[in-house]
């Protein structure tokens, strides 16, 4: 045991997330400037400092309405049909401009009336007029 003990060519680091102490292989410090003591606190540190600009895929947030609106406090149901199921509910930009994410522009459709205020005129021209709030308990 003390000759393995002896041959270690790496350094004892710091866990970034617990601060625990650990040891690591010569050729595993040569590549990283993080260190972490398990899988879990380096997955930890991972969702605690990767969201939104702070993650490195982060562009403009331009496609981030879907989260917008699920933060906001706007009931999930679909404001044409009054559905609830959230597995078919999606976002629609009232003034089909998807660069407009204003909360005011941003409604609840199911996927179907989604289609159908996209796909024919009188339904889209519809919507504007029967936009309403279901009467549902939040």
């Amino acid at each position: 045991m003390c000759y393995r003990l002896s041959r270690r060519a790496g350094d004892y680091v710091s866990c970034e997330m617990c601060k625990k102490t650990v040891y690591r292989q010569k050729r595993f410090l040569l590549r990283k400037t993080e260190y972490f003591c398990s899988r879990d606190c380096n997955l930890r540190h991972l969702n605690g400092n990767r969201h939104r600009e702070t993650h490195p895929n982060w562009t403009t947030g331009k496609a981030s309405y879907r989260t917008t609106l699920l933060q906001s406090q706007k009931v999930r149901v679909c404001n044409r049909c009054c559905t609830t199921e959230m597995l078919f509910l999606v976002v629609h930009h009232m003034d089909l401009d998807r660069n407009n994410n204003s909360l005011s522009n941003l409604v609840w459709l199911c996927q179907n009336c989604h289609f159908l205020v996209h796909t024919y005129k009188n339904e889209r021209d519809g919507l504007q007029i029967t936009l309403k709030p279901c009467d549902l308990a939040v």
